[in-house]
């Protein structure tokens, strides 16, 4: 499989979970910041050290490019709005209309 479609959710302010990515753990946390009207996420190892913290949701762009790090997944994440108006997700549509996918290393350009 060359794209995984990571399940988030809208229905919760904050939460958190672990998914594994091309064998490894990994944790991330999605919280809706209310000042700034914008979901923001951490990722983090299977151990708990951090790789990206509060990172704002934005469509279309990879959050794991400006980071130099030998902790974060090998592939790419990326947010993608599947109805084409090329908005970020708003407090009750990520998971829905903003889906979050990973791109295997071996589908990376």
């Amino acid at each position: 499989m060359a794209v995984i479609i990571i399940p988030t959710r809208s229905d919760l302010d904050h939460y958190n979970f672990t998914i594994d990515l091309e064998g490894q753990t990994y944790g991330f946390t999605f919280r809706f910041n209310g000042r700034m009207k914008k979901w923001v996420f951490d990722l983090t190892t299977e151990d708990g050290n951090p790789i990206i913290e509060s990172n704002p949701v934005y469509i279309n762009q990879l959050p794991l490019r400006r980071y130099q790090t030998p902790l974060k997944p090998p592939g790419n994440l990326i947010f993608i709005d599947t109805s084409s108006s090329k908005l970020d997700p708003t407090q009750d549509d990520l998971g829905t209309r903003v889906l979050f996918m990973y791109i295997e290393s071996s589908e990376v350009i």
